[in-house]
């Protein structure tokens, strides 16, 4: 068991999960709740109904829902039986009493299903298949599970079940119009994904993780100089109102479409830019070598001359003091022969 414990604004939070598992190991290494950035967007919007958690997994984002929301409860679907275990020890670990865990798996009917339950570390990759290794879940309908509660945000992420989930949620889509996140890990399943939520007046407003989770909003959600949408298209049909619905989520998805490019080229920029610093730095790095060993060469030769002046210096000085002396005893010599022939002639 790997467990871990850190605070998330102010709130002292506790995840636990199986040794290896990507998501709790992913917990560990950043000292904080697993796809905090798309996680932070749902807090700011302030969900006060309830949130939908489905494909809970271990129940990273349950906890942050419980825990760092002001939302009416959770209710978390997950039909891994592995992972429920985990997702029912961090509800009671943290203490969320208004949070409902559901064994089941959320698609377009209830009945069974066969999931097939990947057997490295990602448990997160457990998904609804027709494998003969897999285990027979339960499958149930988020209609059928919520009633008549107020919604206010899904967020689904079942591995390529998602268009079913959001098909047996059609009734709550339509009466609640919560913020839906949603995970399309192929581009045909984004398709029917878009076609679902516009055809019921969504709009794609953002897009988040490298799994490419959306996040559709209700148009009535969207301003427009400080003016609500809704009230611009209270006097449309439902068929003009989906189609600015999609009109405006297309232009929405080109922007960042072209928002990522121009990252992605600033990143690459920045790649470039890093690489030739690198460069210059191993550059400069030689360039100052060569100077210190010029520098150590010139000292060497500086304290080498000094030496030799010095070594100079000694010998003029005692070449000059036999010279003076020498010079010193001629003229001592010629002084003394100088008086002698005043005072009367030579010894000799």
């Amino acid at each position: 068991m790997a467990t871990t414990h850190f605070t998330s604004a102010g709130k002292n939070i506790t995840l636990s999960g199986p040794d290896g598992d990507w998501v709790i190991e992913a917990v560990i290494r950043a000292g904080n709740f697993y796809e905090i950035e798309m996680l932070d967007v749902v807090a700011a919007l302030d969900p006060r109904g309830w949130i939908l958690d489905v494909g809970a997994q271990i129940g990273n984002h349950t906890t942050f829902f419980g825990s760092r929301t002001n939302c009416a409860g959770v209710i978390s679907f997950e039909p891994n039986p592995h992972s429920f275990t985990w997702l029912e020890k961090n509800i009671s670990d943290n203490g969320l009493t208004h949070v409902r865990a559901v064994p089941q798996a959320a698609g377009a009917e209830s009945g069974t299903a066969v999931l097939d339950i990947p057997q490295d570390s990602n448990s997160g990759m457990a998904r609804i298949g027709d494998s003969q290794n897999g285990v027979s879940v339960e499958v149930t309908t988020i209609d059928d599970v919520v009633g008549d509660l107020d919604v206010a945000l899904m967020k689904i992420d079942v591995e390529g079940f998602e268009v079913y989930a959001l098909r047996g949620a059609a009734k709550t889509l339509a009466r609640c119009h919560p913020h839906v996140f949603v995970e399309a890990q192929t581009e045909e399943n984004l398709h029917e994904v878009q076609e679902i939520l516009y055809n019921l007046g969504y709009v794609q407003a953002h897009r988040y993780n490298a799994t490419s989770t959306l996040h559709f909003a209700p148009l009535s959600w969207l301003e427009v100089g400080g003016t609500s949408i809704s009230s611009i298209t209270a006097e449309l049909t439902d068929r003009s109102s989906q189609n600015l619905a999609r009109v405006i989520s297309e232009l929405i998805a080109r922007t960042q479409s072209a928002e990522d490019e121009g990252q992605e080229a600033l990143r690459s920029a920045k790649r470039e830019l890093n690489a030739e610093l690198a460069a210059l730095k191993i550059l400069h790095k030689d360039k100052v070598t060569d100077m210190g060993n010029l520098l150590h060469e010139r000292q060497a030769e500086v304290a080498a001359q000094a030496k030799r002046a010095k070594e100079f210096e000694r010998k003029y000085r005692e070449a000059n003091n036999g010279l003076l002396w020498q010079v010193g005893r001629r003229a001592r010599s010629v002084a003394g022969r100088a008086k002698r022939k005043l005072r009367g002639g030579s010894k000799h």
